[in-house]
């Protein structure tokens, strides 16, 4: 049986298939009828609620009542962000309840609210956390709420990218001893999480945090070693992390388990379904959404979008108005993006269109910039030349982050037309992810003198690959402070740029004595 049902999305008409499956089961002569449904997407964009749990905010700053369409929405494209409530006169009641929503494909923040002892009642549903767009690594950050004490999203089943941060909330119990190495999926997942009791914040508010809860089977749950020997992974006293043996398998993602049953899904579902091995009853998509099933690719007549779901040109060119940006979407090689395809450019007559790059292609990007994160290191991916300075600066969140990721960042910058510093950043043994870079003109300097200033890389061993040709138009060179960078290494850098000559003992800003004392060198 099918039908055809209408739904509103974004003030904009699509189509959404329903199915009927039927499973049929011959039991003691009898049989079981199972009919499931194929989940509708119900999409909306990002939603920001502060100051009052019924106050949103729009772009530009411009205040919006929370809408229908956001409260019943499925699939959240875009971030969600609850934050500074702190009126006295809040209750917990008045807080929105996003019964369907079961994906943020970004970011969740919680900061700084009151009267919000949990999550479970505004998400009761919420199986997967995106990570597409992040705050600093994280994308999930639960950050000082005097009143929660517990997190309570006992759906979740999924972080696609992006870490967790869980800090100072006065009375939270049980977010230690969540399994989220178990939820994460993505390059960035670091896990910065600490309970009341750790940080001794509850004393005198609370007796302590035993964070044991009671379940009718706990062999369902997830359990956790620690000091204490193992234990039950709770969301809150009476619900502990659910365990799905589908929902890792051999290391990767997997489809997870259905509700009706406990068996495994469709290989193209995440984070659950309805029904088994229905592609039409997934709660999330391993590749992408089509008419309401996961499928592995799209159509060739349609465009990806999100890295999630499937869409005609049509849909591609009115997403701009859509969205409410200034980025205008194009669709091209199969994607819909605000960014064109590796060899193609945007089209100067056109700009919701792309064309092939008449000889290399020549990607412009701002500069005056400082990346000291990995989703603002993003925003570089597809740059050949920064128009400004470029500071990078990863003090944290790095730790596991692969260098070839880093490569995919940096790689293709060829020309910094301004200055260029890698300073206090711990992750960094070389800079063989600016392999592409070849210019940096020095058009403004750093401190007034540097067109380079490499320092305070406590880890750095190595310079720039050894097929690098680097030049600096003007301006000096910096190193210093980079204590496993032997001192060679800077030398055969400046001899290459033919500034040997600026090389003395004497010189601190190439100083002789503060790299490379920590390694052995020859």
């Amino acid at each position: 049986l099918k039908r055809i049902i209408h739904v509103n999305n974004h003030g904009t008409e699509y189509w959404t298939r329903f199915s009927w499956f039927i499973e049929l089961t011959r039991i003691s002569g009898h049989v079981q009828v199972e009919i499931s449904v194929a989940l509708p997407e119900r999409r909306c964009g990002t939603l920001d609620i502060r100051n009052h749990p019924s106050q949103g905010y729009k772009l530009a700053g411009h205040k919006t009542a929370v809408s229908s369409a956001h409260v019943n929405c499925s699939v959240m494209e875009g971030s969600m962000v609850l934050s500074l409530i702190q009126a006295s006169n809040v209750t917990e009641a008045d807080f929105p309840v996003f019964h369907h929503l079961r994906e943020i494909t970004g970011s969740l923040l919680i900061f700084h609210v009151r009267k919000l002892s949990t999550l479970s009642r505004i998400f009761p549903n919420l199986r997967i956390i995106g990570g597409q767009n992040l705050i600093q690594h994280f994308s999930l950050i639960i950050y000082q709420n005097e009143d929660l004490m517990d997190i309570g999203l006992s759906k979740l089943r999924l972080i696609r990218n992006g870490g967790v941060r869980v800090a100072e909330n006065n009375k939270m119990c049980y977010s230690r001893y969540i399994d989220w190495k178990h939820l994460m999926a993505g390059p960035l997942n670091d896990i910065l999480v600490d309970d009341a009791v750790e940080i001794g914040v509850g004393e005198g508010k609370i007796l302590s945090c035993t964070d044991d809860c009671e379940v009718e089977d706990e062999s369902k749950c997830r359990r956790v070693s620690h000091s204490r020997g193992e234990q039950l992974s709770c969301w809150n006293k009476n619900t502990c992390q659910e365990d799905c043996p589908y929902d890792r398998i051999n290391g990767s993602v997997g489809p997870g388990c259905a509700d009706s049953n406990g068996a495994k899904c469709h290989e193209q579902c995440v984070a659950g379904c309805t029904v088994p091995d229905d592609d039409k009853a997934c709660y999330g998509c391993l590749h992408y959404n089509h008419d309401g099933a996961c499928v592995e690719k799209c159509p060739a007549h349609l465009f990806t979008y999100l890295n999630r779901r499937c869409i005609t040109e049509a849909e591609c060119d009115a997403m701009s108005a859509l969205r409410g940006g200034k980025d205008v979407y194009k669709p091209a090689n199969g994607v819909c993006a605000t960014i064109c395809p590796e060899g193609l450019e945007e089209d100067p007559t056109n700009k919701k269109r792309c064309r092939k790059c008449a000889g290399e292609c020549v990607r412009k990007c701002p500069g005056n910039i400082t990346v000291d994160t990995m989703s603002k290191a993003m925003q570089l991916k597809h740059c050949s030349i920064i128009e400004g300075y470029l500071e990078v600066e990863m003090r944290v969140g790095m730790s596991t982050v692969a260098a070839s990721q880093l490569t995919d960042v940096f790689g293709k910058i060829t020309t910094i037309d301004g200055y260029f510093v890698v300073r206090l950043s711990p992750s960094f043994v070389n800079l063989h992810m600016f392999r592409s870079l070849t210019r940096i003109t020095g058009r403004s300097l750093y401190r007034d003198k540097y067109a380079m200033s490499i320092f305070e890389n406590s880890n750095l061993q190595k310079l720039f690959p050894p097929e690098n040709r680097l030049v600096i138009d003007t301006g000096s060179v910096q190193f210093q402070n980079n204590r496993m960078l032997c001192y060679f290494r800077i030398k055969e850098l400046m001899t290459k740029l033919g500034r040997e000559h600026e090389m003395s003992e004497e010189d601190q800003s190439l100083s002789y004595y503060s790299n490379g004392d920590k390694a052995i060198c020859e």
